[in-house]
């Protein structure tokens, strides 16, 4: 369902990307609506995205025909009323049971692993990794989960999950112990990065992984990506939130608080709660919600005598404040949504992001913890400032230009690191002969607002592919260009660049998905039982991940799955009968 051939993904409908116009090789006939409520509906496309428009409200809803995987449990068949809606519209339908539906979960599981297994180990394949851990508040035990990422043939960004398994404790060699043995069963020999949380403990996993794996680019010396996601919320956490905490005393009096809101006429469906230490995001909640209700406290602070005296009220002064907080609070929120993305390419982003971020935190006394990370812009990865000389509309200018207004240096990266990697990436091409939608940056980026201008590069002789594209006119500026569109579009001029983008861009910035992007607390695996055994664990964790296309969490409904024992026992030893070899069968009890 996925590989068609060693070196090529085909099955985007099983991928989280959606068709781009223009990029199939085939041109599909446009099937009829069948449904009767496209008589009322007509489609049109909002920022090319599909949707229906009603053509008696002009209600704009949308459309998502491709969403076909509704994540029910397998006992759903059972259900009494979906067995009489069957039979209703075909009395002929036999509906299968849970356990015959759950069998099918192992053979799915081990084809999909063969066939991502023969696609890793070609030699040709490079791709990025992400892992994170998480912990079970019922078992008090760990998990790292490690993902690979990368870009196929047809330019779609793809991402797999592809282990799932017990840690036996945060050492640095434990963690890289484990990833490399995940690397070596999946025979994955190309690793060009592994983007993890900062932490002593993954820094020391990755000198060991540095020692240890083989195709490292530059010695290994760019194979550690920081998340950016992570050094974002120390940023907040340890400069705007702290400030925050002297500043609104929150009533302990609820109902008194609610009863001058009603006198007020202020109506919120919201209600100020207590913040969070370790959730920078209940931070900005509280305080958006506190402004809005900021006539409320002056009400308050009459009638209830005894908030004046255990806290200070706050003033106008302290409002000001926190709108200010607010926005700045709400430029990290916008952000992190948009860097912890995982289907589209980012790379060729984060160094303005870094840059803005600059900018926005100067009057907050949160320059220390900045400098700490992204202070030395020489300790950056490389393949981040790869990523801008490869995006058409920037190119060495723009990174000329965001040094002298950030640093004020010029030629603070010189094009010969670029140009060996090009040698290194034509090299290896002679030796071996061999979509997601569009990233739409909702912010506006100040930094990049001021830089980017109209470059006109001289034409001029040129010796190698790298100078012919860079001294080619850079593209203007627009923040819904489809980056990887382009590269598919013009690999037939710069065959070499082309090859390097697409192993560069699929890097990936953060670790995080964007629905739990501000949530500091430890993952939970409190939807698994707790009598479940590695392989059963690990097969569904991966399984779910390869299946679905919605962007929820992967630990999601597994539980009903798995509240039949009889289910469970199906899928265990379907899983140790197909997918067993060389490993000892687990019991469920275990």
């Amino acid at each position: 369902m996925i590989i068609d051939d060693e070196d090529v993904l085909v099955d985007h409908t099983q991928i989280d990307n959606k068709d781009r116009k223009g990029q199939t090789t085939k041109k599909k006939k446009k099937c009829a609506k069948r449904a009767a409520c496209w008589a009322d509906y007509d489609e049109v496309k909002v920022n090319n995205v599909q949707h229906s428009k009603c053509k008696w409200c002009e209600t704009v809803l949308k459309t998502e025909s491709s969403e076909n995987v509704g994540e029910l449990p397998f006992k759903f068949v059972e259900n009494e009323a979906f067995i009489e809606y069957t039979n209703a519209l075909n009395g002929k339908v036999v509906l299968p049971r849970r356990t015959t539906v759950s069998k099918r979960v192992p053979d799915y599981y081990v084809e999909e692993k063969a066939k991502l297994n023969k696609f890793f180990s070609n030699p040709l394949t490079n791709v990025h990794l992400t892992t994170d851990c998480w912990t079970s508040s019922c078992q008090r035990s760990s998990y790292i989960v490690v993902t690979t990422h990368f870009i196929d043939k047809d330019w779609f960004m793809h991402k797999r999950v592809i282990n799932f398994k017990s840690l036996d404790s945060h050492r640095g060699e434990d963690i890289g112990h484990t990833l490399l043995t995940c690397l070596e069963e999946w025979g994955i020999n190309n690793v060009m990065t592994i983007t993890i949380d900062n932490a002593i403990s993954n820094d020391k996993a990755i000198e060991f992984l540095m020692k240890k794996l083989p195709n490292l680019y530059d010695w290994g010396k760019q194979l550690h990506v920081r998340c950016i996601a992570h050094i974002l919320n120390l940023l907040v956490n340890d400069g705007a939130c702290k400030r925050s905490l002297d500043i609104l005393g929150i009533p302990l009096n609820f109902q008194m608080f609610k009863e001058c809101m009603k006198e007020l006429n202020v109506e919120s469906k919201k209600f100020l709660c207590n913040d969070s230490p370790t959730r920078w995001n209940s931070t900005y909640e509280l305080l958006k919600i506190a402004v809005e209700l900021a006539k409320v406290f002056g009400k308050f602070e009459v009638k209830d005598p005894t908030y004046v005296r255990d806290v200070v009220s706050p003033v106008e002064k302290d409002f000001k404040i926190c709108r200010a907080m607010v926005g700045l609070l709400e430029k990290f929120k916008v952000k992190t949504d948009i860097i912890s993305t995982s289907t589209k390419p980012m790379t060729h982003h984060l160094f303005a992001e870094i840059c803005d971020v600059y900018m926005h935190i100067r009057d907050w006394g949160m320059i220390d913890k900045y400098e700490m990370y992204w202070g030395n812009l020489e300790k950056l990865n490389d393949f981040l400032y790869f990523a801008i000389v490869l995006d058409p509309r920037l190119k060495f200018k723009f990174l000329q230009q965001a040094f002298e207004k950030l640093i004020r240096l010029k030629n603070t990266r010189e094009p010969p690191i670029l140009n060996s990697e090009f040698d290194n990436t034509e090299s290896y091409q002679r030796q071996t002969h061999a979509h997601e939608d569009v990233v739409m940056l909702h912010d506006e980026n100040d930094f990049m607002d001021d830089l980017i201008v109209q470059v006109d590069y001289p034409s001029t002789s040129t010796e190698t592919e790298l100078t012919r594209y860079l001294n080619e006119r850079s593209l203007k500026y627009n923040k819904y260009f489809d980056i990887l569109l382009w590269w598919k579009q013009n690999a037939y001029l710069y065959p070499i660049l082309a090859y390097m983008a697409k192993d560069i861009l699929g890097l990936q910035i953060s670790i995080v998905a964007s629905e739990a992007a501000f949530s500091t607390s430890r993952q939970i695996l409190d939807p698994y039982r707790t009598n479940l055994s590695a392989n059963i664990l690990e097969a569904l964790v991966c399984t779910q991940d390869w299946v679905r296309k919605s962007r929820n969490p992967i630990v999601d409904n597994i539980d009903e799955v798995l509240k039949d024992d009889d289910v469970a026992k199906e899928l265990e030893n379907a899983i140790n009968n197909r997918g067993g070899k060389g490993k000892q069968p687990i019991n469920i009890s275990e």
